[in-house]
């Protein structure tokens, strides 16, 4: 499933992400390496990162998570996404189920 993940570092995470040997860029090539988003977008004015990722199973999500979460100092944030081609397709199937469930 494709995820939109946001990770915000927190000031104090990112002044010691800095200061390492390298800066930051290092360990963000390791998560982009390894989980090859389609898109990526780095905020000016924060230090945030965007990315749409395709994860296979709950162990990938869990191991963003936690890969995030040591980097940034705070949880990223996971949203659910589906390309625009294919939002009918999915709007399409799940609208009659969940009809007969509020309907009966």
């Amino acid at each position: 499933m494709k995820y939109m993940v946001e990770l915000c570092v927190d000031a104090q995470t990112g002044n010691e992400l800095e200061a390492k040997s390298g800066g930051p860029g290092p360990v963000i090539g390791r998560v982009l390496g390894r989980f090859k988003p389609e898109v990526v977008y780095m905020t000016t004015t924060e230090r945030k990162i965007y990315m749409v990722v395709n994860l296979e199973d709950p162990p990938s999500v869990t191991e963003l998570m936690v890969a995030g979460a040591k980097i940034a100092g705070s949880y990223p944030k996971f949203t659910p996404v589906v390309a625009g081609d294919d939002f009918g397709e999915v709007v399409g199937k799940a609208l009659p189920a969940a009809n007969a469930i509020v309907d009966g």
